[in-house]
């Protein structure tokens, strides 16, 4: 067999298996079996469009809630920066010594 008749018949394999490959692919399917609503009906667009719509409420509604936690760590971490102060001006005026924060903490604590 000379080297043309090779890839001849080299290429004819491939072409081969790509043709089955894309007509596998390219297969119909029962949408049922894989779960996923059918596109091609408008009651598949809706379905899909109504359960988006309540991804991103309860994307949103995290979100909130995410921000709304932030704000109370914000607001204790600001009321326990003021406690800190006042207990110190409560120590110094006493003439008792103030500790220095442990210094894994003091930027935390000096702001």
């Amino acid at each position: 067999m000379g080297e043309g008749t090779a890839l001849g018949a080299l290429s004819v394999v491939v072409g081969g298996i790509a043709s089955v490959v894309v007509a596998w692919i390219s297969k119909p399917r029962d949408r049922a079996d894989d779960g996923e609503p059918d596109l091609s009906t408008l009651a598949g667009i809706a379905t899909v469009v109504t359960e988006q719509q309540q991804r991103v409420r309860d994307l949103e509604a995290a979100q909130v809630a995410q921000r709304e936690h932030a704000a109370v760590q914000d607001r204790t971490i600001g009321a326990l920066r003021r406690y800190v102060l006042r207990l110190q001006a409560a120590l110094r005026s006493t003439g008792a010594p103030v500790p220095e924060p442990d210094p894994d903490d003091a930027d935390l604590i000096r702001g």
